[in-house]
């Protein structure tokens, strides 16, 4: 398997780092004065690593469905996959009833009116459970905000303020309050101790199951 260089990039850092990214390739950030043959021998040290990182990149991108937005496609909502239907006379944009139902004259702009749904559904939805749980276990956030963001599902701030991917809403709602107890166990422990996941277990037992369906599903909760 071959290493694709990306980049380097040179900056004031002490150490050094390696990122794989998600097309594969790989960023290397290195202090100044660190030379070619330096270099080399970093990504041979690190070669085993960096060929993991490369193969598991190559694997999400392949399972990350490529959408169309015809007729008859299939679009996940909640864990299930739903068709999406082109429908005449039909005064708003979009419709749900077991099927995306979107109004022929807007199929052209299917893909912003469906992240526009999907977006005002998971506002409703991640709310709903985040206060759910927040007033069984007394967890106390200041407000709740939806996120663009790829890299993670959420994140909590120091003022405990709460942010989830909207995409999420498109994974079951077993994966959502997993991911809703984690950003609120936050409230209480800022990193990841014992005492973090001891938290996220007392609230939501079934966790890791959660996190191991998310981990090898993320691909699938993307809208290319």
């Amino acid at each position: 398997m071959k290493v694709i260089i990306e980049k380097i990039l040179f900056s004031f850092r002490k150490s050094y780092s390696l990122q794989v990214t998600e097309n594969a390739r790989l960023v290397i950030r290195v202090p100044y004065g660190i030379d070619e043959k330096e270099i080399r021998n970093i990504i041979k040290k690190h070669k085993r690593w960096i060929l993991t990182k490369i193969k598991l990149a190559q694997q999400i991108k392949q399972k990350v469905k490529k959408y169309n937005y015809e007729e008859g496609e299939k679009f996940l909502y909640l864990g299930n996959s739903y068709p999406l239907t082109f429908t005449k006379n039909q005064s708003e944009p979009i419709l749900f009833d077991k099927k995306f139902l979107i109004s022929s004259e807007h199929s052209s702009n299917a893909k912003s009116i469906l992240i526009s749904w999907y977006k005002e559904r998971a506002k409703n939805i991640f709310l709903e459970r985040i206060e759910y749980y927040a007033t069984l276990y007394n967890f106390n956030f200041r407000k709740f905000q939806l996120s663009s963001a790829r890299k993670k599902w959420g994140s909590c701030s120091v003022n405990g303020d709460i942010k989830i991917a909207w995409r999420l809403v498109m994974a079951p709602l077993a994966a959502i309050d997993y991911v809703v107890v984690h950003e609120l166990a936050h409230l209480k422990i800022k990193n990841h101790s014992k005492e973090f996941w001891r938290i996220v277990a007392n609230v939501y037992p079934d966790y890791k199951i959660q996190r191991v369906w998310l981990k090898e599903n993320e691909p699938l909760l993307r809208l290319t």
